[in-house]
């Protein structure tokens, strides 16, 4: 009997999708009683449909990891080149002000501020990001001081 392949076509290319949960699970403490998804169902359906009850359920994966009150930590890099650091102002995921301390912890770190929503800025922010990030990357060009897209 031949292999029709199915299961090659589901495993995904990298990780990215574990390591994703990794973090969302670890950064805060998730309810290990069933019954506080159940009843945070009807709060979530009638904040935000089947949005809201779509990210009750997704926690559930979640349910059981060890989380939360963990100090983040200083970056030590010394010896690197200097690291560009972009941080989107209006990205839901990511604080913009984490951006900005992350940049100030490398030695000669720069920060690209992109004015904008969503979360990431490179590939999606227009001309401006990707030609000062790909002249970054390509030949180490720097982007100056307070430098935004």
């Amino acid at each position: 009997e031949e292999d029709s392949g199915a299961t090659e076509d589901l495993t995904p290319d990298d990780n990215e999708g574990a390591a994703l949960t990794a973090v969302n699970c670890l950064d805060v403490p998730h309810p290990r009683d069933l019954d506080a998804y159940w009843d945070a169902l009807p709060r979530a359906e009638k904040a935000a449909g089947v949005y809201g009850t779509a990210g009750v359920t997704a926690e559930l994966t979640c349910r059981g990891w060890p989380s939360g009150g963990r100090t983040p930590h200083r970056v030590d890099a010394d010896g690197v080149v200097p690291v560009l650091v972009v941080g989107t102002t209006g990205d839901p995921s990511t604080p913009y002000e984490e951006a900005v301390s992350l940049a100030d912890q490398f030695p000669g770190g720069m920060l690209l501020t992109y004015e904008g929503m969503g979360h990431t800025a490179y590939g999606r922010g227009g001309a401006c990001v990707t030609e000062k990030v790909d002249a970054y990357l390509v030949g180490l060009k720097p982007v100056r001081p307070g430098a935004t897209c």
